[in-house]
């Protein structure tokens, strides 16, 4: 299990999450697309787990244009492309959104479980999470989600479809 670091420049190599639990609370109570979650009735921590969750799925599943900016950098972004060492929006709202998907125990919404990913779920007291697992190799497919593909096209490389089978080793 990771601990929980918002990305920055200064911590790029320790960084787990795209964004902060604020940015999230401000985005779920501006965006209709994510807001239909009450994030208000998780703590900061089970925030936290579902940001460094949406991330995970982010740069795990996935294959994205051009190259990390820093070689030393954690995660998938920023990119070599962008603008030096900022997160782009559509990434903030995507981590969001799957993050809003992970809270309402949606992540099938995102993920559609094909070999070598599983989809989890564990329950400790009165808390549950749902996860994904690699189980030999990283491949899925993405679920469809118009709202998902419109806010990563410009990233995906290839032929820009996020609802292909993806492998990165």
């Amino acid at each position: 299990m990771y601990n929980f670091i918002e990305y920055s420049e200064q911590n790029l190599k320790t960084a787990t999450s795209y964004i902060s639990t604020d940015l999230l609370k401000s985005i779920n109570t501006n965006n209709v697309m994510i807001n239909y979650t009450d994030i208000s009735t998780f703590t900061d921590t089970e925030l936290q787990l579902h940001l460094i969750n949406a991330t995970q799925i982010l740069d795990n599943l996935m294959s994205f244009k051009g190259s990390k900016q820093n070689v030393e950098q954690r995660l998938e972004f920023p990119r070599d492309f962008e603008e030096d060492f900022i997160i782009a929006d559509d990434i903030k709202l995507a981590t969001a959104y799957i993050s809003a998907k992970i809270g309402n125990g949606q992540l099938s919404d995102i993920i559609v479980e094909e070999s070598g990913i599983q989809v989890k779920k564990e329950k400790a007291d009165v808390l549950e999470k749902e996860y994904f697992e690699a189980i030999s190799s990283k491949t899925a497919v993405f679920a469809t989600n118009p709202y998902l593909e419109n806010l990563l096209y410009d990233f995906i490389s290839g032929n820009g479809s996020l609802f292909i089978t993806t492998n990165k080793g």
